[in-house]
């Protein structure tokens, strides 16, 4: 069983690198499901020919990859992180609620799972996931303001581990 969690790494992974249509040096993607099979991911990609990180939301819009294509691909990622949490569960006994996961073009990669459950909505968690890990500051007034409720929890010392950037190995 551990072989058939670790292949899904890779098909994770793969099913990622099918949506960028660039060459890329580094991705970084998070992923949430709960009990009740409420689920949010997202990636951010580091083009290799800049320093310039790119949102999966914005590769259909900006780069002009067509929506169906896009769509199709996403939802077998979506598929494909419904199952590995279910045969995660069954490998160790419990379920992640959110993972994350870096990896390199060279074929390095980290992962790490989390098991509490996420305290926030999904968009305070996008929010606060691009704040940890690109600096990322809305410059819209309602973003920035609910970006803020997780700054004003952070500043009182709470810790959220699954919205911080994995360290290279």
């Amino acid at each position: 069983m551990e072989k058939q969690i670790e292949s899904y790494y890779q098909e994770i992974a793969q099913l990622i690198i099918d949506m960028i249509p660039e060459e890329w040096a580094e991705v970084r993607f998070y992923a949430q499901e709960d009990h009740d099979g409420w689920k949010i991911f997202f990636f951010h990609y580091l083009s290799a020919s800049s320093d310039e990180w790119t949102k999966d939301i914005d590769i259909r819009d900006v780069i002009k990859v067509p929506q169906d294509e896009f769509m199709e691909k996403y939802n077998e990622l979506s598929f494909c992180i419904s199952d590995f949490r279910k045969d995660y569960a069954e490998a160790f006994g419990e379920p992640w609620m959110s993972f994350q996961m870096t990896f390199y073009a060279s074929g390095k990669f980290n992962i790490d799972f989390y098991y509490d459950k996420n305290p926030f909505d999904t968009f305070l968690t996008r929010l606060a996931w691009q704040y940890e890990h690109f600096g990322t500051i809305p410059e819209d007034s309602f973003y920035k303001e609910t970006l803020n409720e997780y700054l004003e929890e952070k500043a009182q010392g709470k810790r959220y581990p699954f919205l911080e950037p994995l360290k290279e190995e």
